[in-house]
């Protein structure tokens, strides 16, 4: 839906936590948020879930590539986001962009990066701040699902 100023008014951007995809937030939120008279009434708004990057239905190292998957962080994550609302679905403005865990931390790198592109941001179960104990994965022969931990932090949130 747009406004007379050619605006979208009623898009709504919903980001799923690490380990999810765009169905968990369907499976585990819809009958709380998306029904009729409900706060985000599917009659009403336009909702977004896409699959972030590496998760659900996405491209991901685990496709095949392994350890040639290109490197990305969550810039490049939201990166592809603003894409694929802007140019892949034509939304030129977003109502809310609502974040679970990481689709938090997304959420604030949205406001960072995008702060005209939004009315609003909810970023639930999440603090911007630097990440911690970012997991890695080895590809040396070891079993896909095998990782290493590393005890400093990479680098700030809003720079990953």
């Amino acid at each position: 839906m747009r406004n007379v100023h050619s605006r979208d008014t009623n898009a709504v951007l919903l980001l799923h936590g690490t380990n999810g995809s765009g169905k968990a937030i369907l499976d585990n939120l819809g009958s709380e948020l998306f029904g009729s008279g409900l706060p985000l009434d599917s009659a009403k708004y336009y909702l977004i879930i896409p699959d972030a990057v590496g998760y659900g239905g996405s491209s991901k190292p685990s496709d095949g590539l392994r350890a040639k998957f290109p490197r990305y962080g969550y810039n490049d994550m939201v990166d592809a986001q603003r894409l694929l609302v802007s140019e892949g679905l034509g939304v030129n403005h977003l109502r809310l962009v609502l974040g679970l865990s990481m689709g938090a931390m997304h959420a604030w790198i949205w406001g960072e990066k995008f702060p005209d592109m939004m009315d609003a941001l909810m970023p639930l179960v999440a603090m911007p701040g630097p990440i911690t104990g970012h997991s890695l994965r080895l590809d040396d022969g070891r079993k896909s699902t095998d990782i290493i931990r590393c005890e400093k932090p990479l680098a700030p949130a809003l720079e990953a």
